[in-house]
């Protein structure tokens, strides 16, 4: 499922679902189907849940009113890799699909940190990423 940002949290729907949140019209089939990557926590939670002031009150503030934005496949403008045979001979681009929430996040902050390139970094679920 396609990764957007709403109020600087990555939340997994659809392109139509997307489309409906930014014009105000998303069911709540689309709702309960979205969800929303809470990086402190390191859970997930539907977009519904999200909404819910009474549940969670400082999320539904921080997306409510904002743009669905889809996320690049990119991050910080680099492309990413992933070993997929764990011995460094299965390199392959990564998307939004193949590239959790998680370790984009753990990337994107080594890139702010300073590492501009990296020929192989071991990312928390144990697979190695390079960019």
């Amino acid at each position: 499922m396609p990764r957007y940002e709403i109020g600087g949290l990555t939340v997994n729907m659809t392109p139509a679902a997307a489309q409906r949140w930014n014009s105000g019209f998303l069911t709540q089939k689309d709702l309960r189907a979205s969800r929303v990557y809470l990086p402190a926590e390191d859970r997930e939670i539907t977009l519904l849940r999200a909404v819910n002031e009474r549940l969670e009150p400082e999320i539904s503030e921080q997306i409510y009113g904002m743009p669905a934005n889809p996320l690049s496949d990119l991050v910080r403008g680099r492309q990413i890799f992933v070993d997929l045979s764990g011995v460094g001979h299965c390199w392959v681009e990564t998307d939004s699909d193949s590239l959790p929430a998680s370790v984009r996040e753990e990337i994107e902050a080594e890139i702010e940190d300073g590492t501009e390139t990296c020929a192989e970094y071991r990312a928390k679920n144990g697979l190695h990423y390079s960019w």
